[in-house]
């Protein structure tokens, strides 16, 4: 049997700020990141299908799902613990900025595993 190892991977981003995230996520992670952002799936007898995403909460599942710490912080300068809200919270760019760097992580682990595996990790197929 293979289970996810929790494990973290610190990500440095701009001006010595960085976010911890998880080296892999398990599939109930992944498969509730991946449907987040399906507001209306609706398929006909006749085979023809019409669903709503919603973009926003799938970028926001995404983030939500990797991240589990960073070095933002209160105007009072203490640190700001992780959470959803705060996440809402940012500015544009920080968050921009921050799901970037987690593309990138999600990329890098990808081919690490196809280098030591020589192949692609398995993708799930899409609802």
């Amino acid at each position: 049997m293979r289970f996810v190892t929790p494990a973290t991977r610190r990500l440095d981003l701009e001006d010595g700020d960085w976010i911890d995230v998880k080296q892999e996520l398990t599939v109930g992670e992944l498969l509730r990141f991946q449907t987040s952002g399906f507001k209306r799936v609706r398929a006909d007898r006749g085979g023809d299908q019409d669903f709503e995403l919603d973009l926003v909460a799938m970028k926001l599942a995404k983030v939500d799902a990797y991240l589990v710490d960073w070095s933002a912080k209160k105007a009072d300068g203490k640190d700001l613990p992780y959470s959803r809200t705060a996440l809402e919270a940012l500015d544009a760019a920080t968050f921009t900025a921050i799901e970037a760097a987690i593309d990138g992580h999600v990329e890098r682990m990808a081919q690490e595993k196809k280098d030591r595996t020589g192949s692609a990790p398995p993708t799930l197929p899409s609802p």
